[in-house]
């Protein structure tokens, strides 16, 4: 296949040709095709191709296209007729392939991407067969300390916000809804994490804060808090 040609072939940057190892190696030389997003269309599609045996033996990217003796007109018709677009399966490779060439932020991003523009048949299947790779990096920041459903929670939560920045939310994509005691959790993770990192001078700010906050009549603490909270954006 077309990834396997650096084990016996090397790439010439001047002619842009492939030329045999005149020297083979002793360990195995590793290829990759640089990652694509659906979004790409085309470009996504053939790459799709170029790891398929299908590929193999083929000479020209007309003979790529070629199914059973019929021409198609694009990589992704040839995607079809090769079976490759059923049952949500090249979105699991995309998923897979960004599991171990981009970090999870991206990961997550790719998620939303694939919901937004590709259209999956089953979401909640892929958001549940992929969700523990996304959150990689959360599990990281918390030291290993975050139970199973609440590390969830967050990566669900992850994607709700980047949905909501195009005008979507969890319910038009078909995901699962984040459960209120789940999500009270997550937040107070967060913030708890985010406050430990606080200048001790902002600490010391934040609790001298309270504690006058505490000492005014409870119709007055609303307006003073809003009031704080103003004088910090301006500042």
């Amino acid at each position: 296949m077309f990834v396997d040609f650096p084990t016996s072939f090397t790439w010439n940057k001047s002619s842009k040709a492939w030329a045999e190892r005149k020297n083979r190696q002793s360990h195995p030389t590793v290829g990759r095709v640089h990652s694509v997003l659906p979004s790409a269309g085309e470009l996504y599609y053939l790459r799709i191709l170029l790891h398929n045996e299908h590929c193999r033996g083929k000479r020209s990217f007309a003979e790529l296209r070629e199914v059973n003796g019929v021409q198609n007109a694009t990589y992704q018709e040839t995607c079809r007729s090769l079976g490759l677009l059923q049952d949500d399966q090249e979105w699991d490779r995309a998923m897979h392939d960004a599991a171990r060439t981009q970090m999870c932020p991206e990961m997550r991003a790719l998620f939303v991407t694939l919901l937004e523009f590709c259209e999956p048949s089953d979401p909640t299947r892929l958001f549940e067969s992929h969700w523990e790779a996304m959150g990689e990096d959360l599990q990281y920041k918390f030291n290993g300390g975050v139970p199973r459903e609440v590390l969830r929670t967050m990566v669900l939560l992850d994607v709700e916000r980047r949905l909501q920045a195009i005008g979507k939310e969890l319910a038009n994509m078909h995901l699962p809804e984040v459960e209120p005691r789940l999500r009270v959790q997550a937040v107070e993770l967060d913030e708890s994490f985010r406050t430990e990192r606080l200048p001790m001078v902002l600490l010391q700010e934040l609790d001298m804060e309270t504690a006058l906050l505490l000492k005014l009549p409870q119709r007055l603490q609303a307006v003073t808090v809003a009031g704080w909270r103003l004088i910090r954006i301006i500042g």
